[in-house]
């Protein structure tokens, strides 16, 4: 969790907020105040599991906001999302408040974890807002149900609700926390009408659900998403399900669980959903397109009717470089055909044509491709057709990483949190994170990333800008355009080439 350096446990920084008094503490020599573990919705345990979360009505006194709340309950099935942190729970609906000046009006970054909707939490040591509220925002980092808690679907679910729907409590959860900003960041310093959403991986999945979804599209005003999005042709860890492929899977939980209702599951302890889940995970509880709360993102995309709000959005460049980790045992043979199977030989022989290197150095690029750079690429096509998009590739490899710029690699730089891994870092590293923090806050205030003394980043636009970050970063065309379009013709989005 956030280390507590520059915290003295003799002074309490108290604030007054609508819901009442936070006692916060200050973040070091930056100044910035923190409020961490604050409640936005009653915990969804007991008769409240699984349903749609309850705005939490307040407390009386002064409550102490110096600890994180707990997380999800999880399996934690990565090390860098707090795998030994003990502090996890169903009752995990908090959110956390960096802010450099109460009395100010600041434009809020308000950030979604990663963690493919199963793990993660916002409050794990390189979502530290501080540095990042010191370039002048207000950072809001936000816990949701994850795996079975946030996203089982069941038809007995389906009856309790008016329209027939049933899962995507965790994407209810997402949408609770921001209209608590909303309705609460001012008390903060925050301005509730300047509100970036922002997010990683499965967030950056959710961002796009937010601009996409009736319940959510009007709550913000920029957007910000780090590899991937809701355009997805291909099968994926994080693709929607069906309403009615969730709910099938939720019969068989039940079922696994030893429970024959709805009332029975939601007696039995946490721990049991877990493990039960647990002896299965390829049945993994997701988001699920419903048409009520989560539409099918690309198609409210093409319409144009998505919320049209500056974008920043990109990937990393070796999101899966992590694939070189098996070269000495790796299949070439095999890995052509599962390519072959999916395209067919020809179309396979010039696809793979495009990735240079030997075969794992091409798997890991087509991986990476298929995987998050393909739906984020798709995601800025889409959207530059009706408001500005800027997109970024981050080149920047960490110290001692063997596969390049992988996948979540940029988050440190981001926040500004290097400090959070134990890594050799060089002075080339802390300036490619002062100049990301920047490009983001930059954009947070304005919608335009760029500032004074770095270089220039145009909009996506006619000319398919990219920014390449690196410890020198430049704007040019996108490399990797062939390699997008033609993914783009072997998925059936464009005409063949004849």
């Amino acid at each position: 969790m956030f280390p507590d350096e520059g915290r003295d446990e003799g002074v309490s920084d108290i604030l007054q907020t609508p819901l009442g008094a936070l006692a916060g503490r200050a973040d070091g020599p930056s100044g910035v105040r923190v409020f961490l573990g604050i409640p936005f919705a009653v915990p969804p345990v007991g008769a409240l599991r699984w349903r749609p979360p309850v705005p939490h009505p307040g407390w009386d006194g002064v409550r102490d906001a110096t600890h994180a709340g707990a997380r999800s309950i999880q399996h934690a099935p990565y090390g860098e999302l707090e795998a030994d942190n003990p502090n996890q729970s169903e009752g995990c609906l908090f959110l956390n408040v960096w802010t450099p000046d109460a009395k100010a009006k600041l434009p809020v970054f308000f950030f979604i974890h990663g963690g493919e909707f199963w793990a993660g939490s916002g409050s794990e040591a390189r979502y530290n807002g501080a540095k990042l509220a010191a370039r002048g925002a207000v950072v809001v980092t936000i816990n949701h149900r994850l795996g079975v808690f946030g996203f089982l679907s069941h038809p007995e679910l389906g009856a309790e609700n008016p329209n027939g729907v049933s899962g995507n409590y965790g994407l209810l959860d997402q949408i609770a926390a921001l209209e608590w900003t909303r309705a609460n960041i001012a008390a903060f310093g925050g301005d509730p009408d300047n509100i970036t959403v922002a997010g990683e991986s499965a967030g950056s999945c959710s961002v796009s659900f937010l601009m996409a979804s009736a319940r959510s599209k009007h709550l913000f005003h920029r957007a910000v998403g780090e590899s991937c999005a809701y355009f997805m042709p291909e099968s994926h860890a994080m693709k929607p399900l069906g309403l009615r492929n969730n709910e099938a899977r939720g019969i068989a939980f039940m079922h696994a669980a030893g429970a024959d209702s709805i009332e029975e599951l939601r007696a039995m302890p946490a721990a049991h959903l877990l493990a039960t889940w647990m002896k299965d995970t390829g049945k993994r509880m997701q988001p699920c397109v419903d048409g009520e709360i989560l539409p099918d993102v690309a198609e409210v995309f093409a319409r144009g009717e998505q919320a049209r709000v500056p974008l920043l959005c990109g990937w990393n460049g070796d999101e899966y470089g992590f694939i070189r980790a098996g070269r000495d045992r790796f299949d070439a043979a095999a890995f052509r055909a599962r390519v072959e199977g999916s395209f067919g030989a020809g179309d396979a022989a010039r696809l793979l044509a495009l990735y240079p290197g030997d075969a794992v150095d091409q798997a890991a690029a087509l991986a990476g491709d298929r995987a998050m750079v393909w739906p984020t690429w798709k995601w800025a096509e889409e959207h530059a057709r009706v408001a500005p998009v800027f997109v970024y590739e981050f080149d920047r490899a960490p110290p001692g990483s063997p596969f390049g710029a992988t996948h979540a690699s940029e988050l440190e730089y981001v926040f500004g949190a290097l400090d959070s891994k134990p890594r050799d870092y060089v002075p080339e590293d802390y300036a490619v994170s002062e100049m990301v923090g920047d490009y983001w806050i930059n954009f947070a205030r304005t919608g335009d990333p760029n500032r004074s003394g770095s270089p220039e980043w145009p909009p996506y636009g006619d000319a398919k800008s990219v920014l390449y970050l690196d410890a020198v970063s430049a704007a040019v065309p996108l490399r990797c355009r062939e390699r997008m379009e033609t993914l783009a013709r072997l998925y059936g989005l464009t005409p063949p080439i004849a």
